[in-house]
């Protein structure tokens, strides 16, 4: 029998072809026991029980001695004797031992185990073993110095493509951790020089992002004054973003946002409102209910409350629409207007209802402008059913401009710009309609 330390016991008259890989593990975790509880086991005390086994055995098991003793040699950090061990195998046999070796030599050393890693032949496992051993580089020793390690590893490899995210997703793990007092300058250090200039920008968003859980205000100083080539300005944008859409992203991240005197913040601050609202609240919900929210987690404010009546305005038109029936059109014009031509793509009919009946010129024109997109004689029909005045010439102001941008039709613009009542407005499109235009136009559908 094969004894390793005192307590793991294996039947060699039990071994077959089909055994090894299970027996591999508990040799590897036995060697990893030893060490954890101050025992030892030498290699030559583990090559002579390997050749005794390999003699109980017999020929057809001959093989995997190499392998058994090739696992005694990591755990006593000679991994490339283990692996010229196992070069002695089939080839078939050599890519299954060795894939197995590095699971746990990637642990034991990961520096050591990465040249071999790239010997694996199989992409799936070779990238997994990859991305084991960059996780362990950067969780142990001078995370500075192993990430170069990394990095130039996986160059040698030709895994960029395949690692690029993992190496900075799991760089996002150990800044927002604090793991080795991580900043963006330990980055700029890191990643200076390295042979794909492109890495060092893929990773900011996540440096950004990972430094705002550590601390938000250093985390918007960095984006203002550290980037300021266009890539790096990007990158830094896109980690903004990797903020406002994180799940643990809340009402107060929303408010710090809002808070700042630059426009980009709170630009996102103003955008993770809207997806942070979206989140929690039902498909039924109100656009009352959501200001109130939204009032009662952030307060008033003016800048934000309009972002997220543009939003419902396209997302939730029919809901809004409810809204803006029980208030003053001429306070929300912009607002009416995305509605009514939210309304108009499905239900252009409906649209010029509600427009109608709350009388709202940009209502009309968004209407009349949307309907003769799909259908003009409709369209037209409806505008010339309007009274005389405000409302009937953004009606006609609409239509004009789509005649004046289709082929063939400067007769029909010229008898909507007539009837506008507004001087100021007829002059300005019969100017248009004198000027010459571009021989290319959209063509009208009737």
């Amino acid at each position: 029998m094969l004894m390793l330390c005192e307590w793991v016991i294996i039947p060699i008259n039990r071994v077959n072809r089909n055994s090894h890989v299970l027996i591999a593990t508990l040799l590897l975790g036995a060697l990893g026991g030893c060490e954890k509880r101050g025992l030892s086991s030498s290699t030559s005390e583990v090559s002579e029980q390997t050749s005794i086994k390999s003699e109980a055995i017999g020929s057809k098991e001959d093989d995997y001695s190499e392998y058994y003793t090739g696992l005694a040699l990591v755990a006593e950090g000679r991994g490339e004797d283990a692996v010229a061990a196992l070069r002695k195998l089939k080839p078939a046999e050599f890519q299954k031992s060795l894939a197995l070796l590095l699971r746990g030599w990637v642990e034991k050393d990961s520096r050591g185990a990465f040249p071999f890693i790239s010997e694996i032949t199989d992409e799936s496992a070779r990238r997994s073993l990859f991305d084991e051993a960059i996780g362990y580089m950067l969780r142990k020793g001078e995370p500075i110095d192993n990430l170069r390690e990394a990095i130039k590893q996986a160059s040698e490899g030709n895994e960029r493509i395949a690692l690029e995210v993992n190496i900075v997703a799991r760089l996002e793990t150990c800044i927002a951790a604090g793991n080795g007092q991580w900043t963006v300058s330990d980055l700029e250090e890191a990643f200076d020089g390295l042979p794909f200039g492109k890495f060092r920008n893929s990773a900011i968003k996540y440096v950004i992002s990972a430094l705002y859980k550590r601390d938000p205000s250093q985390a918007l100083e960095r984006i203002t004054s550290d980037f300021t080539e266009p890539a790096e300005k990007i990158a830094a944008t896109e980690g903004l973003y990797r903020i406002i859409t994180s799940s643990d992203f809340g009402f107060e991240d929303v408010n710090f946002f809002l808070h700042q005197e630059e426009p980009r913040f709170r630009k996102a601050g103003m955008d993770g409102l809207v997806m942070l609202m979206d989140s929690q609240l039902g498909e039924d919900a109100s656009l009352d209910g959501a200001l109130q929210i939204m009032s009662d987690r952030i307060g008033l404010n003016e800048e934000a409350q309009k972002t997220l009546m543009d939003h419902w305005a396209y997302q939730r038109p029919e809901q809004t629409m409810q809204y803006l029936s029980t208030k003053d059109p001429a306070q929300f014009p912009e607002i009416v207007s995305k509605v009514a031509r939210s309304i108009a793509r499905a239900n252009p009919e409906d649209a010029a209802r509600w427009v109608s009946s709350i009388e709202s010129p940009t209502g009309v024109e968004a209407v009349a402008g949307a309907w003769m997109g799909v259908d003009s004689i409709s369209a037209s029909s409806w505008v010339a059913t309007l009274p005389q005045g405000e409302l009937r010439d953004a009606g006609a102001i609409a239509i004009a401009e789509r005649l004046l941008d289709t082929a063939n039709h400067d007769e029909e613009a010229a008898e909507w710009i007539s009837s506008i009542m507004s001087d100021e407005k007829r002059a300005k499109l019969e100017k248009r309609l004198a000027a010459p235009r571009s021989s290319t136009k959209i063509k009208l559908v009737e």
